[in-house]
């Protein structure tokens, strides 16, 4: 049996935007990538319900992330709030966009 050959690249980061936004939240730390999981999760439910497309994902996770303040010290506490506020965040700015605001 013959296998075929694979090649690897380095990424476009801008056309990968997931991929970048994943390597700027590891150097990151803290709470950062807990507000990337939790909007990427609501983002993708929003899309699999038919809400919002499958392009809209990864801005809403950006829009998360730039107005997120990060918090390096993670007590349990500080990862569940960041958890729901990110959850809560994804959804409060679809409901901005929904009554016409610009986000």
């Amino acid at each position: 049996m013959q296998i075929g050959r694979l090649t690897f690249e380095k990424p476009n980061l801008e056309v990968f935007r997931a991929l970048k936004l994943g390597f700027d939240v590891a150097k990151t730390g803290g709470t950062a990538a807990v507000v990337f999981n939790a909007a990427n999760e609501t983002a993708v439910d929003e899309f699999l319900a038919g809400r919002i497309n499958f392009v809209n994902i990864v801005g809403l996770i950006e829009h998360c992330l730039d107005r997120h303040d990060v918090k390096t010290s993670l007590s349990l506490e500080e990862i569940f709030e960041a958890d729901a506020w990110a959850r809560r965040e994804v959804l409060r700015s679809l409901n901005r966009r929904a009554q016409g605001a610009k986000i």
